[in-house]
């Protein structure tokens, strides 16, 4: 089964993606801190990571360029609230995958985990290339 893992130090936030996932087959990884998050990426090797923009003591900007440190291809979804729109932007132009804004749309959500999940097993596929004449 796939898994999701969640940073948020919201543990309401992390029980509802929990449940919404749990619908569509995704087990998920909860984190409320970005050390947790960071640990569980390095021992769980998640399929996609959904990311709060505000955590205690560090921005999600920050744990973002971490994660990309440790994974370049690991999909994050960041969750902000709707205040934090220029941090989105900022984070996509980055690469993130994308962003869902507080409070979440479970079936966007839904829908935007499978789709990450997708890319990231497509991204792992070897590509075979033809041999030149």
């Amino acid at each position: 089964m796939p898994q999701a893992l969640v940073i948020d130090d919201d543990r309401t936030i992390r029980e509802m993606v929990r449940r919404s996932l749990e619908k569509v087959n995704v087990d998920v990884i909860s984190a409320g801190t970005a050390d947790e998050g960071l640990e569980a990426i390095r021992g769980e090797s998640p399929e996609v990571v959904l990311l709060d923009f505000m955590l205690p003591s560090v921005s999600g900007l920050d744990v973002f360029r971490e994660i990309r440190s440790l994974d370049r291809r690991l999909p994050v979804v960041f969750i902000t609230s709707s205040s934090e729109s220029n941090v989105a932007i900022e984070a996509m132009q980055l690469g993130a995958f994308d962003y869902l804004a507080k409070p979440l749309d479970l079936p966007k959500l839904n829908a935007l985990i499978q789709k990450a999940i997708e890319t990231r097993r497509l991204m792992n596929i070897p590509v075979a290339l033809p041999v030149g004449d």
